[in-house]
This record gives structure tokens, C-alpha cells and sequence, in this order.
């Protein structure tokens, strides 16, 4: 089909831009003839599958006004990478069979062909860049004109690969390193060049062929495709904030398949981009940068200046094609940007985040011309966000039956006076207009050191109500629709709708929303003393009487984005209307158990000690030593303090002598039982006593006190359950009908405490199901102890 003749002709029939993409289907043939030609030469002259020969039709000039007129026909070709066989001595480029022109494999131009080159005024632009970036590389040397040819020779040309790069932006760097022809005559009609290469030993290679149709037509390169700003980092990720004030474009090849797409990229030399100087409206105004360079003149350095337009780009832009995204977090991740500007840069050029300005891509060739532009309105990204709200109260309020939350708005007036330590403000003058404070640390000054904003054009306060104070303390919600990102992160199909504001589905993913409220900044109440502050009254509280909630707040810029939320706040309605005073009758009944008490000798006793028990009960305080005859002489009654307990069962009696105390030991036993004790004849008893030194049991040893070791005794109780009886408000117990207290009868808990004068602090909770409690006072001795009762209901 490519040879077809009548095919070429209905192409020729089609109007300039009608038939523009039928021309680029034609050209795109003929380059894979051309690329398969290389294939079909013989084997010893392929060094490189990556030979390309391309042609097309463009321009005498470049981009500006001279040259616009000619058109030309520009013909490359090269290895994409590597080296040329060197078997191959010298090229022939043939039009239509005839020979224009034969041109060796290696070396360059002279000077006085190099600034041929680059004479007329149609080359005059490519000669004003080519020495300004010559100039740039060394300043302190400047190359003169005279000596541009020399200098290009020399720092260009003779670098392969510096020559190889800057070829693809100046097609005369190209030519004069012999690989390219710009062909000011082709003629009209179809046109057949062919691309041989001559070998070392006579044969011939067919390096490619191309038909291009001659009409006087430009044949200008397509518009970059899927042009879009794009977003670095993910917006709940750490390297969120790096998006700020800066602009990242992404873009891809023209062509409708990746085929076409690598054609187009044979003839790319990379992309210019254009912004405007002043912020637009929705759309950006349509530009054909193309046609605006051909009808001005370039400047000394060979920059184009088109009017409201200022370049972003130095060097043209080669990309490789639209790359994917990043990979480091699963299922979302933040797409890959061509092209970068960062904060600092766009700030130079008086570009502010939140500016809205054109952007207009632009993709140029080999000939050093540019192809269509494709236009966008660019926002540049503001995240500044407002500052945590601060004081935040929660107020409940029986009365109104609800929990009111109440925080200053959020102005330059009220933050200003509150958070000013640790740095010098630099706009107070306009700070109220601009709704931002800006400002350096401490010891740095304005205007000179990198200052810091703060936004304060607060549109409006979300607020967020947890039943849970680890869900409030954890909770992060950036794109403020009420749900926790983590939560968006880890169950919705689709990560990215943390950093999306549109609510999930819940019939896909019914994730719990915390937003209860957005309360509008102009929403203000004026307190006494002229505070104004906003509010938020949350009914909820009032059906969960008693229950704990917690609320936080988050102020919105007007360009929605959320800042960070206040501490938490806890809010609670609690039941202040108690049971009734419960008073002691028909609650309280005290009782004491009625005990009867006998000894019995202990075997589990140490050998060779004389042992006497007080009982497990602790009931007996101390025992007394008698005869039956006289009272026994000696130590008489010891106390607890005389005993001492060498084994869980037994306390030992300790007998003084002097000041020494020593415990009883077999040898020690006949102090005890002949004199000067008394006791050498009868009985000898131990007698239990009580507190009061009453006698509980008495233990007699049958055999008197005439032989050791003498037995261990103990006390032995056997008691009846108490008996209680009923009290009333202000009745005295005796101690005879305590000290035990029965919950039997109790449908409630009770708050026991003991009455102090003034003070009266909790002694013990008593609720039904609990044993009987037994009042323990210690060193009260015979003194009245009062007590007092509560009633303990569940809600507090």
C-alpha cells in the first residue's frame, strides 16, 4: 500500500490540516521500510538493529520569523545506541535515484563548512543559541563570533556523545557530523531517498529507503498526549507535603500505539513548556505556539518571547514516555511527573500555591521546530492547612440536656496574641487582608531568611465525636469526611479514597464516620466580654445518661483543606438525681456470734518446748499461769507481746529474768515447777483471757508441775452464726450485738463510712451477695464509734 501511486494522490487531494494524520501514516510506513531495509543488507555490514533513518518535511528556519517561508526537506540517521560498524566507509543518499550527496562514516566538518552551516539568516537563531550555551559553559572566556565555528568543533563535534545529544536539538550539529542532510530542492510530488552505505571492500548496503510526499507543506510533529498535573506524593503518607507550591506534569508520546509512539520519538528532541505570567479562569486561553514563534523575531541568545507566556523549561524536556507510578505503598500510589518545579522556583517566578495559570506543552523535533500545543489550567497546590482549634471546652448542661461544645474562631486577631513566642512575624501590616501570618524563627529576619506561613482564612470547623478515647487519640482524617484513613486505607477496595473527600460507599465498605458537625466560621456567638466563639450543641449525650464522649475539632481553609484536630475533649451528662437517702432502718442489722470455748492438748507440738496456743482465732489476748493451791509466784500473766510464734500452730511463752528474755527450754522447764514459782504441789493451770481478762477455758495439767517437759494446750472455739438484730437511724449498738454487719436483705450496695467530726471517709462497699462484714477499729478502745450508710446506684 505505501507505493500505492494512487494512494500518494489522495493524500496530496487533503488540505493541510485534514490530511495531517494521513501524511504522519505515510511517513510512519516508510520509516519501517526504512528501519526493516537495514535487516535485509548483509550480515557483515550490521553491527546495530537500532540504525534509524528518518525524514520529514518542515522549515528552512527554526521557530521564528526568517526561514518560515522554505520548506525543506531534513533527513537523519544514526545508531540509537552504540557505534556504527566501522566496515562501513562512507554513506551515498540518493533522491529519486540520483546521487545529492556522499559523506563519510567518521569525523566532522571543517570550521569553514561548520560556519557556512550556520549563515543566513534562516540559521541565525540555531547560531545564537548554540553560542549562548557555549558562553554559559564559560563565562569568564566568552566565545566571540569569529570564533564559533572553532568552538563547536571543538567542544561538540569532537565529542561523540556531546554531538549525538545536541544533534537532536540543532539539526546543523547533525549535518556536520554527518549524519544528516537538510535538502533545500526536493522538488514536488512523491519522493524516493535511499540510504546506502559503501563498505571497505566495495560491496553495498541498503540502509533504508523513504517516500515522502513534497506538496510545500510543513509536516509539523503531534501534541504530547494525556497532558495532566499529577500529584508526588500520596496525601496520608509522610511525603505528602512535598506536593505544596510545586507543579508536576506528566505526559506521554503522541501516537495511538506504542508503534507510533516510538516513531514519533525518532523525531522528538524534546518538549518546551510555557506558562502564563498572570493567574486565568477556568480554561486557559488557546495558543498555537507554533504559529505565535513564526511571526516574531528571536532575541541575541536565540530565546523565543512570546507575549503573557514566560518559559519553565531551560534545556527541552526529553522524556522516555508516560512512566507508571510509584510502588512503595499497595493499592495507591502517586503517579510519575516529566516535569518537576519546585517551590522555591515557582516562587521566584511570583507564582504563589493556589495560583491558577496556563500551562502550554509544546513538543519540537530534530528540524529545532515545534509541532502542535497542547494546553491546561494548572492550580498550583496550596496544603497549607488552618492550625488545631484551641481551647476547646465541653460544657454539659442538665438544663438544655445536651453537651455544648464551645472554641474561639479562628482568626488572625485571636491566634496572633495566644502563639507569637519563638518568632518575628512579617506581614502584621497585611496580615488581616491576607488571612495568613508570615514568618521566621527567632534570630532570622524577613525577607532574607526562608519565611513560613500560616493559614488562617478558616472557612469552616468539622466536627468529630468518638465513644472510645484510644479511637479519638488515634483518629487522622485528611480528606475531612468523617472517616479514620487508616480504616479507608485497610478495608476499602481502593485505598485513594482516604485522600478523597467523596464518602465510600457503605453498602461496599461500612466504615464508621465520626463527623457529627461542620460548623461555618461566620457561625459565631458573642459571649460576655465580646469572645467570639463558635459552638456545637450534641444531643446524644442526653440519651446515654452517664456515658462517656469525646469530641475533637478540625479547622478547613476555603481550599478544603482539613488541618489538624484539637486534643480531645471529653463530654458527659451525668445523673445527678441519686436514689433516696437511706437511711439505717430496715438496712443495717448488726449481730454478734454467741461461742463457747475449751482447751485440748496439741501433738503437733515442738519436742522438749513447753508451748501454750492462742487460739486460730486470735480471740484469746493472753494466758495466766496458777496453782490450786496458791497463786503462783513468779512472771504471772504474760501478754501477746510474751509471745512468739516458732511454728504456724504454737506461741511460745517467753519468761523474763531481769531484763532478758529468753524462751522456756527443757532445761529452764523446773524454774516454772519448784520454787521459788510456788506451784510444788496440785494442779497447774493455764487460764485463756479475753480482752477484758476474762477467762475463756482453763487447761489443768493433771500431774502438777513436778516433771518436764510440760504438754502444749490450746484453745478450742465453738461458735453459734451471729444472731442479728435490726437498727434504726441513730440507735446505739452495744458491742454485745456487733461487730458483724449481714447484706442478706440488701437490694442495693451500700457505702459504709465512719463517722469523723467533720469528715467522714469511706470505710467499706457492702452490695447483696457479700459475707457479713465485720467492723475492725483498732486502738478505739472503749470508745463510741458511729457509722453512716449510702445508697450506691449503678449510674454513679
Amino acid at each position: 500500500m505505501i507505493n500505492d501511486p494512487h494512494h500518494l494522490s489522495a493524500t496530496r487531494r487533503l488540505g493541510p490540516d485534514r490530511c495531517r494524520h494521513r501524511r504522519f501514516a505515510v511517513w510512519l510506513g516508510v520509516l519501517l521500510i526504512a528501519t526493516m531495509g537495514l535487516r535485509a543488507g548483509p550480515a557483515k555490514a550490521l553491527s546495530s538493529e537500532q540504525f534509524h533513518f528518518v525524514g520529514f518535511k518542515t522549515v528552512a528556519g527554526s521557530l521564528s520569523q526568517p526561514g518560515q517561508d522554505e520548506t525543506v526537506v531534513l533527513l537523519r540517521w544514526d545508531t540509537l545506541e552504540g557505534q556504527l560498524d566501522p566496515a562501513i566507509a562512507r554513506f551515498e543518499l540518493h533522491r529519486d535515484g540520483q546521487l545529492i550527496a556522499d559523506l563519510p562514516t567518521t569525523g566532522y566538518m571543517s570550521e569553514t563548512e561548520v560556519s557556512a552551516l550556520y549563515a543566513g539568516p534562516q540559521n541565525e537563531r540555531l547560531r545564537f543559541q548554540a553560542l549562548s550555551w557555549l558562553n554559559q559553559e564559560t563565562p569568564d572566556q566568552p566565545v566571540q563570533a569569529a570564533g564559533f565555528a572553532a568552538a563547536l568543533r571543538e567542544r561538540v563535534l569532537a565529542n561523540d556523545l556531546r554531538a549525538r545529544l545536541a544533534s537532536r536539538i540543532d539539526p546543523n550539529i547533525a549535518i556536520a557530523g554527518y549524519r544528516g542532510v537538510r535538502d533545500t530542492s526536493p522538488g514536488f510530488g512523491d519522493v524516493v531517498y535511499t540510504l546506502t552505505g559503501l563498505m571497505a571492500d566495495g560491496a553495498v548496503v541498503s540502509l533504508g529507503t523513504l517516500n515522502i510526499i513534497v506538496d510545500g507543506i510543513a509536516d509539523p510533529i503531534a501534541a504530547g498526549e494525556a497532558f495532566e498535573q499529577v500529584a508526588m506524593g500520596r496525601c496520608d503518607a509522610p511525603e505528602s507535603y512535598k506536593d505544596h507550591g510545586t507543579v508536576a506534569l506528566n505526559w506521554q508520546h503522541p501516537g495511538a500505539s506504542i508503534v507510533e509512539r516510538y516513531a514519533w520519538g525518532l523525531r522528538l528532541a524534546g518538549y518546551d513548556l510555557y506558562r502564563t505570567i498572570d493567574n486565568i479562569g477556568v480554561y486557559p486561553p488557546q495558543m498555537d505556539l507554533r504559529t505565535i514563534a513564526a511571526t516574531v523575531m528571536h532575541d541575541a541568545e536565540g530565546r523565543i518571547e512570546i507575549p503573557r507566556l514566560e518559559k519553565a523549561n531551560d534545556q527541552p524536556i526529553v522524556v522516555a514516555g508516560k512512566a507508571g507510578q510509584q510502588t512503595q505503598y499497595a493499592g495507591f500510589n502517586a503517579a510519575f511527573a516529566q516535569f518537576f518545579e519546585t517551590g522555591d522556583a515557582l516562587h521566584q517566578a511570583g507564582v504563589q500555591p493556589g495560583d491558577r495559570r496556563g500551562y502550554y506543552l509544546v513538543a519540537r523535533d530534530q528540524s529545532g521546530n515545534w509541532g502542535d500545543t497542547v494546553a491546561r489550567a494548572i492550580t498550583v497546590p496550596d496544603l497549607e492547612t488552618p492550625p488545631a482549634p484551641w481551647q476547646v471546652r465541653a460544657l454539659p448542661s442538665r438544663t438544655t440536656g445536651d453537651v455544648r461544645l464551645m472554641w474561639p474562631q479562628m482568626t488572625v486577631k485571636s491566634y496572633y496574641p495566644l502563639h507569637r513566642a519563638g518568632r518575628t512575624d512579617c506581614n502584621l501590616d497585611t496580615s488581616i487582608v491576607d488571612q495568613r501570618l508570615d514568618f521566621v524563627l527567632d534570630g532570622q529576619q524577613c525577607g532574607i531568611d526562608r519565611e513560613q506561613t500560616l493559614d488562617l482564612a478558616v472557612a469552616a470547623y468539622r466536627v468529630y465525636r468518638f465513644a472510645n478515647s484510644r479511637v479519638a487519640m488515634d483518629f487522622v482524617d485528611r480528606d475531612g469526611d468523617g472517616y479514620h484513613d487508616a480504616d479507608e486505607r485497610d478495608t476499602v477496595e481502593d485505598p485513594g479514597t482516604a485522600c478523597d473527600a467523596a464518602l465510600p460507599d457503605p453498602e461496599v465498605s461500612p466504615l464508621p464516620n465520626y463527623l457529627v458537625a461542620s460548623v461555618d466560621h461566620s457561625e459565631i456567638v458573642v459571649r460576655e466580654g465580646g469572645q467570639r466563639v463558635l459552638e456545637f450543641a450534641d444531643t446524644l449525650p442526653a440519651s446515654n445518661i452517664g456515658r462517656n464522649y469525646w469530641y475533637r475539632v478540625a479547622a478547613v481553609d476555603s481550599e478544603d483543606n482539613v488541618g489538624p484536630l484539637s486534643r480531645p475533649v471529653r463530654g458527659i451528662l451525668v445523673d445527678r438525681e441519686g436514689p433516696p437517702r437511706a437511711g439505717i432502718a430496715g438496712l443495717l442489722r448488726f449481730g454478734k456470734p454467741r461461742c463457747r470455748f475449751n482447751t485440748e492438748i496439741v501433738t503437733e507440738f515442738v519436742p522438749n518446748r513447753f508451748a501454750i496456743d492462742s487460739s486460730l482465732s486470735g480471740i484469746a489476748r493472753s494466758v495466766r499461769l496458777r496453782c490450786d493451791q496458791a497463786p503462783l509466784t513468779g512472771p504471772g500473766i504474760w501478754g501477746p507481746e510474751s509471745l512468739r510464734v516458732p511454728a504456724p500452730l504454737f506461741l511460745l511463752i517467753d519468761v523474763f529474768d531481769g531484763e532478758r528474755r529468753a524462751e522456756i527450754s527443757p532445761g529452764q522447764c523446773l524454774s516454772i515447777a519448784s520454787p521459788p514459782v510456788g506451784c510444788t504441789s496440785g494442779q497447774l493451770s493455764v487460764d485463756y483471757l479475753d480482752r477484758y481478762a476474762k477467762t475463756l477455758a482453763t487447761y489443768g495439767y493433771p500431774s502438777g508441775a513436778s516433771g518436764c517437759p510440760l504438754r502444749a494446750s490450746r484453745l478450742v472455739e465453738d461458735c453459734d452464726k451471729p444472731k442479728y438484730v435490726d437498727v434504726i437511724d441513730g440507735e446505739i449498738i452495744p458491742e454485745e450485738e456487733g461487730p458483724f454487719l449481714d447484706p442478706g436483705n440488701l437490694s442495693t450496695c451500700l457505702r459504709v463510712y465512719r463517722d469523723l467530726g467533720e469528715n467522714k471517709p469511706l470505710y467499706k462497699t457492702l452490695c447483696p451477695g457479700d459475707e457479713p462484714m465485720s467492723f475492725d477499729f483498732p486502738h478505739a478502745g472503749g470508745d463510741r464509734i458511729c457509722i453512716a450508710v449510702a445508697a450506691h446506684w449503678d449510674r454513679g
